[in-house]
């Protein structure tokens, strides 16, 4: 089981024209607020009264329990906490994810971005492999985070180009996998910073294709020995990075 809650919040506009009112926005404030995941859906239906429907991922219990206080929330969106709300626990499980990270204390951390598979948190415990739920993040790092979910979010895309289209896949696959590239300089200045408001060792996860893993770094070309949580994966002490 994860601490995942997915969940529908129904809210009750005067007219199914969200696209420039404020009744569109608690969505992207729940998610800019760290407290849903990004792949959230929301629908105007035209019914008596009118119901926008809001299907979403909170990161965690504790996320669910409390959005309604969170600070960021009660700033954006006063008139819909005054409005009638609607919310339900749904067992969808569609956006579910791994544990959390339920350490006291993580003694290191893992810095992620949105590729290869992950769309979710970027920080990840290198204890338990538990990801952070993004409001922990937010609560981690400070005014940074909003530049890092940016970092995270732009790095999917880059990914999906590789994946998704011919005409730029050499670009994007150079992005991903090269220590220098301007996506990867970007995270590993990321990692940095967050290694500097952590105190903890944070370790940058560089894209590299199984096929062409050895033990000699990407960057620095030095020998590097298996990461503790995953044999298939090396670490390199020298560039902080896993790859």
């Amino acid at each position: 089981m994860t601490d995942d809650v997915p969940a529908q919040i129904t809210l009750f506009p005067p007219s199914s024209d969200i696209e420039t009112s404020y009744w569109g926005s608690l969505a992207p404030t729940l998610w800019h607020a760290g407290l849903i995941w990004r792949d959230y859906e929301q629908v105007a239906f035209n019914l008596n009264p009118v119901e926008l429907r809001i299907w979403c991922t909170f990161t965690d219990r504790e996320a669910f329990n409390a959005w309604r206080q969170h600070e960021l929330v009660a700033k954006r969106c006063p008139e819909i906490l005054a409005s009638k709300i609607e919310v339900i626990e749904t067992t969808t499980p569609w956006a579910r994810h791994d544990e959390r990270c339920t350490c006291e204390e993580s003694s290191a951390f893992g810095l992620n971005g949105h590729g290869f598979g992950n769309r979710k948190s970027v920080l990840y415990c290198c204890d338990c492999l538990g990801y952070f739920p993004n409001h922990r993040i937010l609560e981690l790092i400070g005014n940074i985070y909003g530049q890092l979910q940016s970092w995270a979010l732009i790095s999917g895309h880059v990914y999906d180009i590789w994946m998704l289209t011919a005409d730029l896949e050499n670009w994007a696959l150079n992005e991903l996998r090269s220590p220098t590239s301007e996506l990867n300089s970007s995270g590993r200045e990321f990692t940095r910073l967050v290694r500097e408001r952590t105190g903890k060792q944070v370790w940058y996860c560089l894209f590299v294709q199984s096929d062409a893993r050895t033990n000699l770094c990407p960057a620095c070309n030095r020998q590097c020995t298996p990461a503790k949580w995953s044999h298939k994966r090396f670490v390199c002490h020298n560039c902080n990075l896993v790859y």
